[in-house]
């Protein structure tokens, strides 16, 4: 079931329906989290408590488009506020502060970077997506060599493969990615 483009009305005491905004933005929000946590794991822990959140509040939230709102906003506050509690706790956590030091900069810059780690997250999703589409020992590999970052060898010697074949599931799964994602 896809949700109406922001324009049906949700009923979260229908528990298929938060179940479906849940299977659609988990992984989004993930990607947007990651990107101002640099923490797969906290990225999870805080995105779980932003879906709690929003059980708890479900009754406020009459579209998806209400619902997509109140996701991004409050990662992007809990993204900042971990921030902020990391930077307490350890004095400073320079590669998290240089990469984000949004609180410095001006409120269009804040806004513009938001922006583009929606987009960022919103893009990996789909491409994720697309992925989970490819034969099985091709998304395995694919799966390993650029999201775990194993190396060929190792991914023979794990697969059970030779390195040619590896090689050989990489240039396929890529040039099935880039048609799949070339612009027109």
């Amino acid at each position: 079931m896809v949700l109406n483009n922001y324009t049906m009305l949700l009923d979260f005491s229908v528990e298929k329906y938060f179940d479906e905004i849940f299977k659609i933005y988990f992984r989004i929000i993930c990607f947007f989290i990651n990107k101002y946590t640099n923490d797969v794991e906290i990225s999870k822990d805080i995105a779980q408590d932003i879906f709690l959140k929003l059980w708890n509040k479900r009754e406020d939230f009459s579209s998806e488009m209400k619902v997509k709102a109140f996701l991004f906003i409050s990662a992007k506050n809990a993204s900042l506020n971990f921030i902020r509690s990391t930077r307490v706790r350890y004095k400073a956590v320079p590669a998290i502060i240089e990469k984000i030091n949004i609180e410095n900069d001006k409120y269009l810059l804040q806004e513009g970077i938001t922006l583009a780690n929606m987009i960022h997250a919103e893009f990996m999703n789909e491409i994720y997506r697309v992925i989970e589409t490819l034969p099985v020992k091709r998304k395995q590999v694919i799966k390993l060599a650029y999201i775990e970052g194993m190396s060929n060898p190792n991914l023979a010697e794990y697969l059970k493969l030779s390195e040619h074949t590896i090689k050989e599931h990489k240039a396929i799964a890529m040039k099935f990615l880039r048609l799949k994602f070339k612009f027109r």
